[in-house]
């Protein structure tokens, strides 16, 4: 039996602060988790990084942030803004429209500031169609690469044309890169 306190020996105490260490890292380990085995880290080689899951091939960009906007009632002629705090990069542009568009082809337009005096470029179209459409469709914009570029405390201003006639609202998701 070990002794504790002032009568232990030299060897007792060392063995208890040795206990003591290896208690504090199983309590570190079980606090912070394992690793994800499956995900590792890639440079890319545009200068950028991503983290990749082996298992699947996907990858997401380190730095990478999403804005989620529900844009409601696509059939009104309306503009939404979103303000960007972070100097960064517009990479991608996603709607979904949960339900069906009637009359006509409703046109998303995506418009970045340039500069601060409220001067906006064109970044890119989403067209969300009314024939052969279902709910849950997701369209995409092309993006183009020279004016999705966003200030910092920028603005991003999302313009629907109003053509269509059926009140259906959508989930716009705007992914930005620092």
């Amino acid at each position: 039996m070990m002794k504790v306190g002032p009568a232990a020996t030299w060897k007792e105490r060392k063995m208890m602060k040795t206990m003591k260490a290896l208690l504090a890292l199983v309590l570190l380990a079980v606090a912070v988790g394992g690793a994800d085995a499956a995900m590792l880290l890639r440079q890319n080689g545009d200068g950028t990084a991503s983290w990749v899951n082996t298992t699947d091939d996907r990858s997401h960009s380190v730095g990478e942030t999403y804005l989620t906007i529900v844009l409601e009632n696509l059939s009104l002629n309306n503009t939404t803004y979103v303000h960007v705090p972070i100097a960064s990069q517009l990479t991608a542009v996603d709607l979904v429209a949960n339900g069906l568009i009637s009359t006509a082809t409703d046109t998303i337009t995506i418009w970045v500031e340039q500069v601060t005096s409220g001067v906006y470029v064109s970044a890119g179209t989403i067209s969300v169609g009314h024939v052969g459409a279902a709910t849950g469709d997701q369209d995409a914009a092309s993006l183009t690469a020279t004016a999705s570029v966003v200030l910092e405390d920028g603005l991003i201003a999302i313009h629907q044309d109003g053509a269509s006639s059926a009140d259906v609202d959508a989930s716009l998701t705007l992914t930005i890169r620092r």
